[in-house]
This record gives C-alpha cells, sequence and structure tokens, in this order.
C-alpha cells in the first residue's frame, strides 16, 4: 500500500493562496473606493451627503444668479447651487463659472474678478434673505480646467465689503485652490 498524501494544506499551498489573495483583494479594495462602490450600494454616505443637509434651493440660486447677472456677469456658462448644511442654520452657495461654456467675467472682470464674485455671493440681499453662510467659486477656463476654487465665511466676506478688515486679512481667510501652472500657461501667449 502507499502512504496517503497529506493534501495541499500540509505543504503550504494555503499559506500561498494566502499571499497571493491579499494583494488581490486590497487592490479591489482601491478600486472599489476609487469608483465609489461603498456609496453606490449604500454602505456609506457620500461626503457631499455628509456635509449637506437636504435638497438644493432652486429660489435662492435663482435669486443669486439674478444678481450676479446685474452686475454684469455672464449667464452663459454660470452655475449656481444653494445647498443647507447639515447641522447648521446657514446654506452653502456655489458658483461655478465654465468659460467653456461660454462664461466672462463682463464688466466685473480684472485681476479680482473671483474675490468680486465671492463678495457679491456673499453681501447681496439674496446672502442675507436665504441664510447663505459660505461662498465658493469655482473657474474653469476654456478648455475645462479647472483653475481657481475659492471659499470663505459670509461674515469674512462682509467684514472686507465693509472696510473692517484688510485685503490682506481677506486673502488670508480664504480657502482654496489654484492651478499656477494653466494660470501661467493663459496668461502667457
Amino acid at each position: 500500500m502507499e502512504p496517503r498524501r497529506r493534501g495541499c494544506c500540509g505543504t503550504g499551498c494555503m499559506i500561498l493562496g494566502i499571499v497571493l489573495l491579499a494583494p488581490v483583494l486590497f487592490i479591489g479594495w482601491v478600486v472599489a473606493v476609487q469608483t465609489r462602490v461603498p456609496e453606490r450600494l449604500g454602505l456609506r454616505q457620500p461626503p457631499e451627503v455628509r456635509l449637506l443637509g437636504g435638497a438644493p434651493d432652486r429660489e435662492a440660486a435663482a435669486a443669486l444668479r439674478a444678481e450676479l447677472e446685474a452686475a454684469g456677469f455672464s449667464a452663459e456658462g454660470m452655475n449656481l447651487a444653494v445647498l443647507p448644511v447639515k447641522g447648521k442654520d446657514y446654506s452653502l452657495a456655489a458658483a461655478v463659472f465654465d468659460a467653456s461654456q461660454g462664461f466672462h467675467f463682463g464688466s466685473s472682470g480684472g485681476g479680482d474678478a473671483m474675490l468680486d464674485s465671492l463678495r457679491r455671493l456673499g453681501t447681496g440681499e439674496a446672502a442675507t434673505q436665504y441664510h447663505i453662510g459660505r461662498v465658493a467659486v469655482h473657474y474653469y477656463d476654456e478648455e475645462g480646467r479647472n483653475l481657481v476654487s475659492l471659499t470663505a465665511p459670509t461674515d469674512l466676506i462682509r467684514s472686507y465689503a465693509s472696510g473692517q478688515i484688510t485685503r490682506d486679512a481677506f486673502l488670508q481667510g480664504i480657502e482654496g485652490q489654484l492651478d499656477l501652472k494653466a494660470l501661467f500657461e493663459e496668461a502667457m501667449p
């Protein structure tokens, strides 16, 4: 009689299988997180849902849009959303200015166009009426690249607009992101 073989588990095949399976599981997890599978399956809330507390306020967005258009901002390529912030008594106003969709700053142009848009969104009648507590603005160039994203609380914006704080203090209080390489490419012919 031939001696009985112990099988794969006795020779280390299981250890080899675990060593090979661990990286595959890790890569699968990374891909799932990057493609937002847990959010789509309802296993985890997306960050915007954890932050924001409800449906967009279309009436408030329309009022802010009207104020910007009255100030000379282009209606084409301008999108606005006003969203309540969960656990707070104010809303977030977000504006997207997309030059690839025909947006231009018009008469408010110049080097401070983005700061001007923050000021107008944070200090107008609509901002007060609809309890806007924070403003975010994003600018996309003709090629669809996001060049500038800025956000600031309306208290800071109002303090700057009324002259209570300096421009430097205002700029220090703004959070944002700039694509400096793209900005320099656009400025240099």
